[in-house]
């Protein structure tokens, strides 16, 4: 009995592991999504507004979701601090994949520091970058998805198969 009770919570355990692995595309798919809406909105308050990119920071982040109404806070609050480097812990605090934290740290870098006509540029490669990140992660979501599922699961059942 107590056999049973194991292998069922060994199997469930993995089958849980492997959803979880496999939703890890969904979660990078919509804070990618998230990004690129607000890289819009610093975009247009950019081109559009007479604002400081410090309060323009801060209007978005007034329309943003958690992380990243976090992130953009903390930009609009530089204070005396440089700017790219306010912009850069604030990426670290963000927790994204490498690549695309790697595309923010860059964005980040020429902010600030130019004309609003490069500005707009930067952002624009940026939103590419990321257009481009969330096309290969549409194709491939739904793969690594069942490859992960389907991992979690049979990698319980071999367990339990194992353990009897």
């Amino acid at each position: 009995m107590i056999r049973l009770i194991g292998a069922l919570l060994v199997c469930f355990a993995c089958s849980f592991l492997g959803i979880h692995y496999g939703g890890k595309s969904e979660r990078r798919l919509s804070k990618l999504l998230e990004l690129k809406h607000t890289l819009n909105l610093l975009k247009s308050e950019i081109e559009y507004s007479i604002n400081t990119l410090t309060a323009a920071c801060i209007n978005i982040s007034k329309k943003a979701k958690m992380p990243l109404s976090q992130f953009y806070e903390d930009i609009g609050n530089v204070g005396i601090k440089p700017l790219d480097e306010t912009w850069q812990n604030a990426v670290k605090n963000l927790n994204l994949y490498k690549d695309d934290a790697f595309n923010l740290s860059a964005l980040g870098a020429a902010l600030g520091n130019i004309d609003k006509d490069v500005q707009l540029k930067a952002i624009e490669i940026s939103l590419i970058n990321i257009d481009h990140n969330i096309q290969v992660l549409t194709y491939e979501k739904d793969k690594e998805k069942k490859l992960y599922r389907g991992l979690g699961i049979l990698g319980g059942l071999f367990i339990v198969v194992v353990m009897l």
